[in-house]
């Protein structure tokens, strides 16, 4: 093993401290928030609490969970995850493999990888789906724009896959 010079070790402490400095102001602010909400509302409105709960209580998780808006949100969210990851995946595996073919087995290749390119760069869109907009009054909607579509880098990704050119 070899010896450490002192400028190596002197680099090595102060580049240590930093990024723990820098550790704990990301964590900062997730302490804070996490010590609210277990502090009372009075110790939240005064200003009192910093990393650990004011005068401790669980009412703001009661609360949330006594709602059935945060079970309806939760299971919205499983089925997002449940239906659009298959959803996605399939689609994304059915473009990108014809993608991945020579010129000559898909006529006008070029032309696909650069509208899914085109749209990669330029969406234009918000993947997220509010409750008031027109588009999700159903509350599902599979366009391009939707978290149930896939993404052009996806196709790119699995285009380069199934080619052969990855590493």
């Amino acid at each position: 093993m070899k010896k450490m010079t002192k400028g190596r070790l002197v680099f090595q402490i102060i580049n240590y401290t930093v990024l723990i400095f820098l550790s704990l102001l990301c964590l900062f602010p997730l302490l804070n928030i996490l010590a609210m909400s277990f502090s009372s509302a009075t110790a939240v409105s005064a200003g009192r609490v910093s990393v650990w709960p004011v005068e401790f209580n669980t009412y703001a998780y009661s609360y949330v969970i006594g709602k059935r808006d945060f079970w309806n949100s939760l299971l919205k969210s499983v089925e997002r995850v449940c239906i659009g990851v298959p959803f996605s995946m399939l689609i994304t595996i059915l473009v990108a493999y014809p993608l991945s073919k020579e010129r000559t087995q898909l006529r006008l290749r070029s032309f696909y990888s650069w509208i899914f390119f085109f749209t990669m760069l330029f969406s234009g869109a918000d993947s997220r789906i509010s409750a008031d907009s027109e588009s999700a009054s159903d509350g599902y909607h599979l366009g391009a724009d939707s978290p149930y579509g896939c993404s052009c880098l996806q196709h790119c990704t699995y285009a380069e896959f199934f080619s052969g050119n990855t590493p």
